[in-house]
């Protein structure tokens, strides 16, 4: 065995960023699909951090909401979502879907 033999040596992790709200469930499953080698590394950030957290170095990639500063980072657009309201079905708003 020669000092560059890694064969035996554990992978290195890759550190996800997500902010609240987002469900991270999905790309896990994915990544352990695709990379099971390769142990994923969940880093939960408050929004107003994850820009900077990525920017510095403390993760490699992130899952976070738009905007985010396209000068400093790069985003790939995942899914669009949309925005609902929900309230009672007797609520005295109701009415205005009549």
């Amino acid at each position: 065995m020669t000092g560059s033999d890694t064969s035996s040596a554990t992978p290195s992790s890759f550190r996800l960023a997500y902010v609240p709200g987002v469900t991270p469930t999905k790309w896990v499953r994915v990544w352990n699909e695709r990379l099971p080698g390769t142990p994923l590394e969940l880093v939960q950030v408050p929004a107003a951090e994850a820009s900077r957290l990525l920017a510095d170095g403390g993760a490699e990639a992130g899952l976070v909401r738009l905007p985010v500063d396209r000068d400093v980072l790069s985003a790939i657009p995942l899914y669009t979502e949309t925005t609902v309201v929900v309230i009672p079905k007797d609520h005295v708003a109701t009415a205005a879907e009549d």
